[in-house]
């Protein structure tokens, strides 16, 4: 992303006040800048290049930006400074302003950390910005970056399969406890049947019984009247 600003934006102002850091740089001019410069930012916790200016002295023995200015285009500028970008590996992630004060224009470049967590230049190049300069990062520091990123992507990977394991016992548990209250109810219900068709059972009985003492009292009244 790229924008053209008609004046210097505060923000801008309160990092030239101070001096070259892990996060911030001067650069005079394009022609001093290196895609290596970008890459030691994505390499640390990204940062900014602040570009056609210089690092002074002030009166009072500090160090701060002054501005100097940076001739040429915006698009041949912001070209020249994109396809540094872009040769990196894997590519970075830039955004580009360009600032003017009076009839001096300055680009200030941020830099993203880059998500893999390293990169290199084109030409194989690692480096990381460590206080106020880029060093070279040597081959035991890369096996550990690429170990703890390695680390940190395995170790997530576990939390979301242990995340997931979760959920679905959760949702087993629940699916299980309504099979178990549907059981529950069905016995439930099986067991009122059951008990409807005992007393059914003893009523029948009853009336039977009620209905073969009938049938004997009629039958000795019969014979009783027989005998008469």
């Amino acid at each position: 992303m790229s924008v053209d600003y008609p004046e210097i934006r505060p923000e801008t102002r309160a990092l030239l006040e101070n001096p070259e850091t892990r996060k911030r740089e001067y650069k005079q001019s394009i022609a001093g800048l290196d895609a290596s410069d970008m890459v030691a930012f994505a390499n640390a916790n990204g940062g900014t290049i602040l570009i056609g200016v210089q690092e002074i002295e002030d009166e009072s023995g500090r160090q701060r930006g002054e501005i100097v200015g940076q001739r040429g285009s915006f698009d041949d500028n912001r070209n020249a400074m994109n396809g540094m970008a872009s040769s990196c590996r894997p590519p970075l992630n830039i955004t580009i302003v360009r600032e003017q004060d009076g009839d001096k224009f300055i680009y200030r470049v941020d830099i993203e950390k880059h998500s893999s967590g390293l990169c290199c230049t084109g030409g194989g190049r690692y480096v990381r910005r460590e206080d106020g300069s880029k060093k070279a990062i040597d081959p035991t520091t890369i096996t550990a970056i690429v170990l703890e990123r390695e680390s940190a992507k395995f170790i997530k990977q576990l939390e979301d399969s242990g995340r997931a394991f979760v959920e679905d016992l959760s949702s087993g548990q629940e699916s299980l406890s309504i099979q178990i209250r549907e059981v529950q109810l069905a016995a439930q219900n099986a067991i009122g049947a059951a008990e409807s068709a005992v007393y059914a059972a003893r009523m029948a009985e009853s009336a039977a019984h009620e209905a073969s003492a009938a049938a004997q009292d009629a039958a000795a009244a019969a014979e009783d009247a027989a005998y008469r």
